[in-house]
């Protein structure tokens, strides 16, 4: 019995590979799911920022444990509700993370700084939440974008 396939020719095995490129994920729902995980992560990051400056005492570690549930939480559907993951979503993924992380040094320095000596103001908060999230909220555009082409 004879198990060996015949070695494909190059124009077999282009056409091949245009055809696994072309079913590629497509799904709607996994872009979805990707894409918005990852806004999700980049929002929940810099309401954290800007919560940690307009909150304290007692709320502190509620407002803690809440972020961190949100955290998992978020983690856990990405990794479990879509069957696949769109092309190049991880790396775009981990870039606004990247991204969002410098933008977390930047802000809290900041925030630290400028409430040195008084409360800083509502709208410099707000600014900086945004800025945090700002990465991630690009990262999961380019994903939900990417997807569509």
């Amino acid at each position: 019995m004879d198990t060996e396939q015949p070695t494909p020719t190059p124009e077999q095995a282009r056409s091949a590979l245009a055809e696994a490129e072309a079913n590629a994920v497509r799904d709607h729902r996994d872009v979805q799911v990707h894409a918005l995980a990852v806004a999700g992560f980049g929002t929940l990051i810099g309401l954290f920022v800007a919560a940690r400056e307009l909150f304290s005492g007692p709320w502190t570690g509620l407002l803690t444990a809440a972020y961190l549930a949100g955290l998992v939480g978020l983690a856990t559907w990405q990794t479990r509700a879509p069957r696949s993951a769109p092309r190049h979503s991880k790396r775009t993924g981990y870039l606004g993370l990247a991204g969002t992380l410098v933008m977390v040094v930047v802000s809290v320095g900041l925030l630290n700084w400028r409430g040195h000596d008084r409360q800083p103001e509502l709208w410099l908060v707000l600014l900086s939440a945004l800025l945090v999230a700002a990465p991630m909220l690009l990262a999961a555009a380019r994903i939900h974008r990417a997807a569509r082409r």
